[in-house]
């Protein structure tokens, strides 16, 4: 770490490495007023030759590369023009380090998501939200400094209120 907070990121290039993977969406509009959506990815990524670096990295994964994210969401339209929703998003664990070093390794996380939305008429929508609900503050970065840890974490619980106008 710099003097300040800031992360020093130095950038190497691999002489051989693979990442293959896959991300499927679908959105379904199950009822009139029901609607359901889902994400999924998978990833696979290995360092097969990485000589420069000080550590061999051969068969390391790619650092902040998760192997899974996964997320679902609902939206219901309760009344006429009114409609609540909710997401919940998961992110797997992942290494912070192209090292794989375990006191950098980011463990799985969730947050939840809630939002309603009512369309006054054509033309304006008035909607309110909380992201990250429960307010849990999960790292997604750790790195070492010289034997002392340090941590970026998700956004905190955020809630906001809006008017959307089209003209």
């Amino acid at each position: 770490m710099l003097p300040g907070g800031t992360v020093d990121t130095l950038v190497r290039n691999a002489e051989s490495a693979k990442s293959y993977g896959l991300e499927l969406s679908a959105a379904f509009r199950a009822t009139g007023q029901l609607y359901l959506t889902g994400a999924l990815g998978l990833l696979h990524t290995e360092f097969e030759e990485f000589t420069q670096s000080t550590d061999d990295l051969a068969g390391n994964e790619f650092a902040q590369a998760p192997n899974v994210t996964a997320s679902i969401g609902i939206d219901r339209e309760a009344v006429k023009d009114l409609k609540p929703g909710a997401r919940v998003r998961h992110t797997g664990s992942y290494f912070s380090d192209d090292v794989n070093a375990v006191n950098t390794k980011v463990s799985s996380f969730v947050a939840v998501d809630l939002s309603v939305n009512y369309q006054i008429n054509d033309r304006a929508r008035i909607y309110a939200y909380a992201n990250n609900v429960f307010d849990r503050l999960s790292p997604t970065l750790i790195f070492d400094n010289g034997g002392q840890l340090g941590a970026q974490v998700t956004t905190p619980r955020e809630v906001g209120l809006g008017l959307e106008l089209t003209l």
